[in-house]
């Protein structure tokens, strides 16, 4: 069985980004960066209808899979990537609220190069210029995806977490 990879930030200040999840924040000398994806051959994009027994939209090599009972009616749901080198999806209907979370899974397996720290999962605005708080994300190396459960709809991104100092690809 492959091994999974828990994203666990550590203990901070004032500038943390925190979880919502009752998770640890990220702050002191550990930073979190947007994970840079060169030459994943999207941006992708796909559709579903989902309703109260459930499903999943698949978009490229990436899926969201709601659980039954998370939706009363069924729902048109978008999903696409954003243009650029972020691995980054944003979901329609805007503003979407699940009653049990659904489970989103980014692949970095068609990116170029792969990530130097522990790959989580972050909500975003919508310009991506605030990381605004941390999915639990799992990571798996094996089959190249970060996963994580996601309670509404908004700006998601693949993240990375650098011990003090960090280097950039």
């Amino acid at each position: 069985m492959p091994s999974m990879q828990t994203l666990v930030p550590v203990s901070g200040g004032h500038d943390s980004v925190t979880s919502g999840h009752g998770w640890p924040t990220l702050a002191g000398s550990d930073t979190l960066t947007y994970f840079t994806c060169s030459d994943s051959r999207g941006p992708y994009s796909g559709a579903a209808v989902i309703g109260p027994a459930g499903g999943t939209v698949v978009f490229g090599p990436h899926s969201l899979t709601v659980p039954a009972g998370a939706l009363q009616t069924n729902t048109a749901i978008t999903a696409a990537t954003l243009h650029g080198d972020t691995l980054a999806v944003t979901f329609g209907p805007a503003g979407l609220h699940f009653a049990q979370p659904a489970t989103l899974v980014l692949s970095y397996s068609r990116c170029q190069v792969g990530p130097a720290g522990p790959l989580g999962i972050v909500f975003a605005n919508d310009g991506m210029t605030q990381m605004i708080e941390l999915v639990p994300s799992k990571e798996n190396g094996s089959t190249k995806v970060v996963q994580g459960p996601i309670t509404h709809f908004s700006v998601y991104a693949a993240s990375e977490s650098r011990s003090g100092g960090g280097h950039d690809h």
